[in-house]
């Protein structure tokens, strides 16, 4: 199962603020890929707004080579090879640990083995609940 989240576009906690798109199929509602935007609130000045830029798009962060097919879509067999692939690829963990607070620079470090393993294990609990089971000493929640 996958479940789709929008992003917060308030700064609670200083993260900057992000909004997303989907790109879904009119007939069968299944996503094929999320176009993700932020706003660097650094770079806000008094009453100015950030202005909002491209952050990433998840087909093209999270398959950048192409192998998932472009006629399929970003099902939960798609998530769970990303998820597989994080637990080896360190730079792609952290890219994801990144974009997880819109490249915030209060981003926690999450280089140590035990913040990617329960990392892993979050992204592929499914919920704020279950993910708490993975645990969080040297871990970022």
């Amino acid at each position: 199962m996958v479940a789709y989240q929008s992003q917060s576009l308030t700064t609670l906690g200083g993260l900057n603020g992000g909004w997303r798109y989907y790109d879904v199929d009119a007939s069968t509602f299944e996503v094929f890929d999320t176009h993700n935007f932020y706003a660097n609130i650094s770079v806000a000045v008094n009453d100015t707004p950030a202005p909002w830029a491209p952050l990433y798009s998840a087909r093209s962060l999270y398959d950048p080579n192409g192998t998932w097919p472009s006629t399929a879509p970003l099902n939960a067999t798609f998530w769970d090879a990303v998820a597989t692939h994080m637990s080896t690829n360190l730079t792609l963990l952290e890219l994801y640990n990144l974009y997880e607070t819109r490249a915030s620079p209060l981003t926690p470090n999450c280089s140590a083995p035990a913040c990617q393993a329960q990392k892993v294990c979050y992204i592929r609990s499914g919920s704020t609940v279950q993910g708490m089971a993975c645990g969080s000493k040297n871990g970022p929640y």
